[in-house]
């Protein structure tokens, strides 16, 4: 996935920890996370200043702030690339994607937002090792 694009992501998940996401606010994450590799560039900034435009509708004092804490911003650090973790973030994203894919993704976007939140951060193996759980359960769960 774009660098850009994967940071935006990050960033809107790191929105909607502490803020009421909306239906629009899923429905453009969704869209960015579904954003298939490979796409043309117009098409990757055009997502990505969506996922901006809904993280900013959500903490508009943010983009103003004269002391900004950084909270909001968008991830670069190649979330996928990390020296902790690398596999398991990769897991999380490939199966946050699938779910994101699936015809029940908005009854599970606290889940996904959490999983996407996770990549930015580099948490112990413990906390992604839950994530990866709870994507996990939610595959198992669909399968019966």
């Amino acid at each position: 996935m774009n660098a850009a694009l994967l940071g935006a992501l990050v960033g809107l998940a790191r929105c909607v920890d502490d803020a009421a996401p909306t239906a629009q606010t899923f429905a453009v994450f969704r869209e960015g996370l579904l954003t298939p590799d490979g796409a043309d560039e117009q098409a990757v900034q055009e997502i990505t200043r969506r996922l901006n435009g809904e993280k900013w509708a959500l903490h508009p004092d943010c983009r103003t702030c004269h002391n900004p804490c950084g909270r909001r911003e968008d991830y670069f650090g190649g979330a996928l690339e990390t020296k902790r973790s690398p596999a398991i973030k990769a897991e999380i994203f490939r199966k946050a994607k699938a779910l994101a894919g699936g015809p029940d993704a908005e009854a599970h976007a606290p889940l996904l937002y959490r999983a996407v939140f996770a990549l930015g951060e580099d948490g112990d193996d413990r906390w992604l090792e839950e994530i990866l759980a709870g994507l996990d359960g939610v595959f198992c769960a669909e399968s019966v």
